[in-house]
């Protein structure tokens, strides 16, 4: 596949996956708990990204070294 066509299906792929999280979550709204579906997407998203670090190869073991560091960030960023 030509490279500006992979751009244009990477495009449409990204924008079906937003418009699906909206129609999505008007379904489930309702129906499920904020804090069990807020904890959902979060297991979800951190699935995501780390399948994502891992196939790049930029997951490295010095990466664990200080996890404890990870946790202030994001207490931090939460603040």
């Amino acid at each position: 596949m030509a490279e500006h066509l992979r751009g244009h299906l990477a495009m449409l792929v990204f924008s079906l996956c937003i418009a699906g999280s909206f129609s999505l979550g008007s379904l489930v709204a309702n129906r499920i708990d904020p804090v069990v579906l807020t904890a959902a997407r979060f297991v979800l998203g951190a699935a995501i990204m780390g399948a994502a670090a891992a196939a790049t190869g930029t997951f490295r073991r010095r990466a664990w070294v200080a996890p404890w560091r990870y946790l202030v960030l994001g207490g931090l960023f939460a603040v």
